[in-house]
């Protein structure tokens, strides 16, 4: 019965700290006029997550919050702008080649649609990468493409959980706003700090 309580708690416990995180997330991306707001604040959800995995007891999850969200009001925004414009160069070109009957640009497309989607799946590991690492601007990207290639199966599941996640908003929408954004930050960060420790202990055995 007292282990019944104690895994019932945690559950309870950990329901509160996503909604708590992801009510967080929400303001403060307001609070930025969301253009502004979304990559900051997401950034701050995913260090207070980052903490979590580094299984450090009870951190204040507003403090740790609102201190990364301030810190990263620049260099966040610059990392946001840059992906952005990165994905809508290659969709608009990738529309223009799909609407181009010439029989090179129609075969174009299929290596720009690659390009895409491997950029989709390094934004993923962007923002994990920038927390849990020390790094300039292009050594994120290039270490956040790097550990998306090494670690397939990571990205498999990241992929599936972030389907399921949609799944769930599609069907319970307000469960979607309540947990939808910590849910994602939850396993993306998870999934990836495992390849992050995986590859640092490869590489403190080789030395």
């Amino acid at each position: 019965m007292n282990m019944m309580t104690g895994f019932l708690f945690r559950i309870c416990e950990w329901i509160f700290r996503l909604v708590y995180v992801q009510m967080l997330w929400i303001t403060f991306t307001l609070l930025g006029l969301i253009l502004f707001g979304f990559f900051p604040s997401t950034i701050a959800m995913f260090t207070v997550v980052r903490k979590w995995m580094m299984d450090e007891i009870d951190p204040p999850i507003y403090s740790t919050f609102w201190t990364s969200y301030k810190k990263e009001l620049v260099k966040g925004n610059a990392i946001g702008v840059l992906l952005v414009l990165s994905g809508i160069i290659i969709y608009f070109d990738y529309q223009f080649l799909v609407g181009n009957t010439a029989s090179f640009a129609s075969f174009s497309k299929y290596p720009l649609f690659l390009v895409l989607m491997l950029l989709g799946l390094t934004c993923i590991y962007v923002i994990p990468t920038y927390v849990h690492y020390d790094l300039k601007l292009y050594q994120i990207i290039k270490n956040a493409f790097l550990f998306m290639v090494l670690n397939p199966l990571n990205t498999i599941f990241i992929v599936i959980g972030l389907i399921l996640i949609y799944i769930i908003a599609i069907l319970l929408p307000p469960l979607a706003f309540f947990l939808g954004g910590s849910a994602a930050a939850l396993i993306i960060m998870g999934l990836c700090y495992r390849s992050f420790i995986s590859i640092e202990q490869k590489k403190s055995r080789s030395i």
